[in-house]
């Protein structure tokens, strides 16, 4: 918020099934926009990382303004000349997942590759739980030029619009008979795709205008935007009565030919309560303990728990390209700020839709109470 300073994540995952050696990669930090660097080292060497493995990045960054939109970039590269021009058998297998700043990227080890990530930026501190004063037991929805929210009496969702229309989406359950926000999901949605001869490029959604309608058995928020200049989406999100769920459902509608390489759904950030001291912002890498959840092998489920509830996002077996398979979001670094999604990718091609054309994606986001194991997150799974 405003001109606080910000601590950036960057989390890279050996996806390989061999090991990559230490010092042969390095990862770089890049404040692209309306940032100021103030602590660690911009430029440091990856660690040593076994298969299914992960390590950690901070740094710690300054806007230079209060409400203009905060863009940084993450550039990992080989230090070895040699892999930049042989495409070895070990090379390709040392394939990597960066997943922060937004990211979901697999590289072979050799090429190098950049992720940016724009930074939801408000110029003061937005009051999150407020709507929820007087909230009754039936459904309910509205929305204003600035955010919208949605939910019941066991779950509620707000949207808020940070700098350049982007937004956020904050997650809450009952706790007892307190409201607790649970989770913080940013971007909201993003999409890879290109045009023929071009490079697939990530964008994420812009919200523009709301639609809203509720009865007694259920209530709807429809967000109305754009995914670059490439897409019109439009996200809707329904909360029905006696449930912990929020169903969302996304449609996006090609402006132009395209190649439709991933979608990611909402991210959702939880900050974790450590014992230990907080982790330093200095830049050089953390190799972090393997994902501890029970649900680390769930398809299409991801979830995590805290006091007595449990929350997370389940995601849709029907897809709209027989081309895409799906994987959930590397976990973060589950002891300080966990990391919950999925998405959907398609081969290094893409997959071609043509203008006109309209993708349907189905999501569910979930919070309920009380629970006692995060294994409850099943009964929201998505068909």
């Amino acid at each position: 918020m405003g001109t606080r300073a910000v601590t950036t994540l960057c989390v890279i995952r050996n996806v390989g099934n061999v090991s990559l050696q230490p010092n042969l990669l390095r990862l770089r930090c890049y404040t692209l926009a309306n940032l100021d660097y103030l602590d660690g080292q911009l430029r440091t060497d990856v660690p040593a990382l076994a298969p299914d493995q992960s390590a950690s990045f901070r740094w710690r960054l300054s806007p230079t303004s209060a409400s203009a939109p905060l863009v940084v970039a993450a550039f990992l590269e080989s230090r070895e000349p040699s892999l930049k021009q042989t495409k070895s058998t070990t090379a390709n297998s040392n394939a990597l997942r960066l997943a922060s700043f937004d990211a979901l990227e697999e590289t072979t080890g050799f090429l190098p590759r950049i992720r940016t990530a724009s930074i939801p930026h408000f110029s003061s501190s937005p009051h999150l739980l407020e709507k929820l004063s007087g909230w009754g037991n039936n459904p309910q929805a509205s929305a204003d030029s600035d955010d919208a929210w949605v939910g019941n009496d066991r779950v509620f969702v707000h949207v808020l619009a940070a700098s350049g229309r982007q937004p956020a989406l904050i997650l809450a359950a009952k706790d007892g008979g307190q409201w607790r926000q649970v989770a913080l999901a940013s971007p909201l949605i993003e999409v890879t795709s290109g045009e023929d001869g071009q490079n697939p490029w990530r964008e994420m959604f812009k919200w523009r205008d709301t639609e809203r309608r509720s009865d007694r058995d259920s209530a709807v928020i429809k967000l109305i935007g754009t995914v670059g200049d490439r897409w019109s989406a439009v996200l809707t999100l329904e909360a029905k009565k006696d449930t912990g769920a929020v169903n969302g459902h996304l449609k996006l509608t090609a402006r132009r030919n395209l190649r439709f390489s991933a979608i990611q759904f909402p991210r959702m950030l939880v900050k974790r309560e450590s014992s230990g001291p907080p982790p330093k912002a200095d830049g050089v890498g953390t190799v972090l303990p393997p994902d501890p959840s029970p649900m680390s092998e769930a398809e299409r489920i991801s979830a995590s728990h805290i006091g007595s509830l449990t929350f997370g996002i389940s995601w849709s077996s029907k897809t709209p390209l027989e081309s895409l398979h799906t994987f959930r979001l590397p976990a973060g670094d589950p002891e300080h700020t966990e990391i919950l999604g999925g998405a959907w990718e398609s081969d290094s091609r893409g997959e071609v839709v043509l203008a006109g054309a309209t993708l349907d994606f189905e999501f569910r986001l979930f919070a309920f109470g009380p629970s006692f194991t995060v294994k409850d997150a099943q009964r929201f799974g998505s068909p």
